[in-house]
């Protein structure tokens, strides 16, 4: 069953309603997604890969999430808007966050994260790095 969070933003002219905007939240992994984790002195740290279905070969691109999301809030959005580029596709969870353990700090942040990319740079259907990041994910 696919969870649905709304998020409704209106836009106001002159006390009425000009357009209702809607946003789902698809709270359910896409196929083909791969959950990694890695052990940290906290317990353990998520993260989800997202391999190309275009290329066999091709650059990973890193997510770093806003504070108060998840990174599986993201999934089905960065798949609709990198998926068509052919870029692998790593969303990193911080400690703290949804199923990770421990407490986030920047420090936790850096080391989970490059832990996290060396793991995945290491197969061989990725070639590059790309660093993508909202808010505190900068």
């Amino acid at each position: 069953m696919i969870m649905l969070q709304q998020f409704y933003i209106c836009l106001y002219s002159i006390a009425k309603i000009v357009t209702l905007l809607y946003f789902a939240i698809i709270d359910e992994l896409p196929p083909g997604t791969e959950t990694v984790q890695i052990k940290t002195e906290a317990g353990e740290t998520q993260a989800f890969y997202m391999p190309s279905s275009k290329r066999a070969k091709a650059p990973l691109l890193v997510f770093f999430h806003a504070n108060a999301e998840k990174a599986t809030q993201w999934l089905h959005q960065l798949q609709y808007v990198y998926g068509s580029t052919g870029v692998h596709i790593l969303v990193v969870e911080y400690r703290g966050y949804h199923h990770s353990d421990g407490q986030p700090t920047q420090h936790s942040l850096t080391k989970d994260s490059c832990k996290l990319i060396d793991l995945i740079l290491e197969r061989p259907e990725c070639d590059g790095l790309l660093l993508h990041g909202r808010s505190i994910g900068v």
